[in-house]
């Protein structure tokens, strides 16, 4: 009987062989005469993961790595298990004495505070100590392991979970620890290597010490629903197996009731009762957004952390600088050396582009946002709008985004060739470049409108916004697409579910030419995304063609052909005359200071462009200003889901306000 009762608690594991030193290292420490081991890895806040029943410290094997890519991650080996002390006595398992040694452990890394990690057993320990060392708690994570008043309920109520709980009345009998042997406990991991470090683990385990957890801490017969807890005073994420068939979901309930902060709960269908083994990437990734939140302070460490990497040149580009131009010289070529210096330089190279580009027309004081249809989505609201993109009332087609709950929420505008692409339903590819989706599913507001007709014309039937009062303009396309950015901006700002305050702008290809011109010309933008635009020119790359009529190339007496120019299709417009003086775009990034940007970079913007961003780094130097300019590589041109998520994440550090006593 209890062969089979162990046998059916034991869920089949999805292994990956890993050598349990390949962790990180190990170590020991001391919680109250008790000598306890531990394996960590990484830097950052502090990160503690408690395992549960028959396991070890080795059940973390495949979340460790990703999260000791922001964390300083301690993986616990539990007292009575695998080469922690095993102490005898059913006392010295008691829950006071379990809490105490995670207490120790953040003692002993000298921190004030940990997030804690809990499976099983360890989630009991996790609840409890978050109940009794409020003080010492950032953040749970709760694996498979309801809050212990949902599961005293359940036990009182369902006929149900006091059937699936005979296993642990079994082990609370005198005498269980004679049927358990090592070889009965690891029969459901299928993977000869894994069974084998398990095996010999749990050798060195005390089953005598396992089954006093049950002993000391599992509620007992008759079931009562009459204790009460401590309020659980931090943010909790807690994911569930919902195959458990010991501990039922039924138990989840209410439990946003006992948490005063945020609660999230994740429900996995497919998984059982060690849900981070049947489902590792998708727990793993669940677990690093939501503790690389930047609404909590060591979120938003481990996030600036991880975003750190990204600021700093690939060693064979550092300290170098192309044959760009600086943009820290005057164009009497004096040089930039203050803050004030620059203030001028930044007029002198904003009027100069805007005296290249061609005039904007006025700005709309007011842009009307009309409001076609709306959609309740999941988490959100959804507008189809038309939107004001000219003084004369010209509008664009597109879709305004709006998270449930209280705002003001900060924003992000998104352009691209369709609106419909930004939230997931384009033509132009889904998935990695669903920008508006992705973006208000993390508690912002967006807006994505497509290309302006009067844009997508140029240099074939019409030229609508390049004529103003009868006067054909030489305005490049690149400049009414900021223009239009400009007037979305303002939309935006005026809107009251958005902190004015706190607007970005994100595109890719097109989108990200589209959205280079609009923050480096509008300063209204807080922070930018350029996802793979071509940030210099690069005539070997037929994508980097700002050469065509519809980006740098339109003159209003010449149609050039589509393509790379050649001496059959000469250069044009403002690229050739660019071209020409041996100019690139250089200056214009430098407009950016200090606001953060990021180039998302695939094909069109390879890592040798470095060189270029580090000229607008240099700029940031000058203000004191340091780890503003990011850039990333991927093999791609669209984005890959961890370009995706680096991106996102971008905009989460620097847009969203960190509020730790709030949500």
């Amino acid at each position: 009987m209890l062969r089979a009762i162990l046998i059916c608690a034991a869920v089949l594991l999805m292994m990956n062989p890993v050598l349990a030193d390949e962790m990180g290292e190990d170590g020991y420490f001391d919680s109250d005469g008790v000598r306890l081991h531990f394996v960590t890895a990484g830097k950052g806040p502090l990160v503690v993961m408690l395992h549960g029943f028959p396991d070890f410290s080795y059940t973390w094997r495949d979340q460790m790595p990703a999260l000791a890519g922001h964390f300083q991650v301690v993986a616990l080996d539990l007292r009575g298990y695998n080469k922690s002390d095993q102490p005898e006595g059913v006392e010295n398992y008691a829950m006071d004495k379990l809490t105490a040694d995670v207490a120790s452990v953040v003692k002993h890394f000298k921190q004030e505070k940990a997030t804690v990690v809990g499976h099983d057993w360890g989630g009991a320990v996790a609840w409890a100590f978050a109940m009794n060392h409020p003080e010492m708690t950032e953040r749970l994570v709760i694996l498979n392991l309801p809050h212990p008043k949902g599961l005293m309920r359940e036990l009182a109520s369902n006929p149900e979970q006091q059937k699936n709980s005979q296993y642990a009345r079994t082990f609370q009998q005198p005498g269980a620890a004679a049927l358990v042997r090592p070889e009965l406990l690891v029969t459901w991991v299928k993977d000869a290597d894994d069974r084998k470090v398990y095996l010999e683990a749990l050798k060195r385990s005390s089953i005598e010490g396992m089954l006093n957890y049950y002993k000391a801490n599992y509620p007992r017969e008759p079931y009562k629903n009459d204790q009460e807890f401590p309020p659980v005073k931090c943010s909790v994420l807690m994911i569930h197996g919902l195959k458990d068939q010991y501990l039922l979901p039924g138990a989840l309930n209410d439990t946003w009731k006992w948490v005063e902060k945020d609660f999230t709960l994740v429900t996995v269908p497919g998984a059982g009762h060690f849900v981070h083994r049947d489902a590792p990437e998708l727990v793993t990734s669940t677990m690093v957004r939501w503790l690389t939140r930047v609404d909590e302070p060591a979120g938003r460490e481990a996030l600036g952390r991880r975003l750190e990497q990204y600021t700093r040149p690939p060693a064979e580009f550092a300290g170098q600088f192309g044959s760009y131009r600086s943009p820290l010289k005057f164009t009497d070529g004096t040089t930039v050396r203050t803050p004030d210096d620059w203030a001028r330089r930044r007029k002198e190279i904003l009027e100069t582009w805007h005296r290249r580009l061609g005039p904007w027309p006025p700005l709309v004081d007011r842009p009307a946002v009309k409001r076609l249809e709306t959609i309740e989505r999941e988490g959100f609201v959804q507008h189809h709008v038309h939107v004001q993109i000219s003084e004369d009332g010209k509008l664009a087609d597109g879709y305004l985004l709006i998270p449930d709950g209280k705002g003001p929420f900060p924003a992000v505008f998104v352009p691209f060739y369709e609106p419909q692409t930004s939230i997931g339903e384009g033509t132009k590819g889904r998935g990695t470049h669903d920008y508006g989706l992705q973006l208000v599913r993390r508690g912002f507001v967006t807006l994505s409108i497509g290309t302006p007709g009067a844009v997508e014309k140029i240099g074939l039937e019409t030229r609508q916004l390049l004529v103003e009062a009868g006067k054909e303009q030489r305005r490049q396309p690149l400049t009414l697409l900021a223009y239009v950015a400009a007037n979305c901006h303002t939309a935006l700002a005026q809107m009251p579910e958005v902190d004015s305050a706190r607007i970005g702008i994100i595109g890719l290809s097109y989108g990200g030419k589209w959205s280079m011109f609009a923050s480096c010309l509008h300063d209204k933008f807080a922070c930018a995304v350029w996802s793979d635009p071509g940030i210099v020119f690069d005539e070997k790359n037929a994508n980097v063609n700002y050469w065509e009529p519809w980006y740098l190339g339109y003159d209003p007496k010449t149609q050039r052909k589509p393509g790379v120019p050649s001496a059959e299709n000469p250069r044009t417009g403002l690229y050739k005359e660019l071209i020409d003086a041996g100019d690139d775009m250089v200056d214009l990034h430098a407009l950016m200071a200090p606001r953060p940007v990021l180039v998302s970079g695939g094909t069109e913007d390879p890592p040798r462009n470095w060189q270029a961003l580090q000229h607008l780094m240099a700029v940031n130097d000058v203000l004191g200003h340091k780890q503003r300019v990011a850039m990333t590589a991927r093999s791609t041109h669209i984005p890959t889901p961890e370009a995706l998520d680096l991106e996102l994440a971008f905009l989460e550090y620097w847009l969203k306000p960190t509020a730790p006593n709030q949500r």
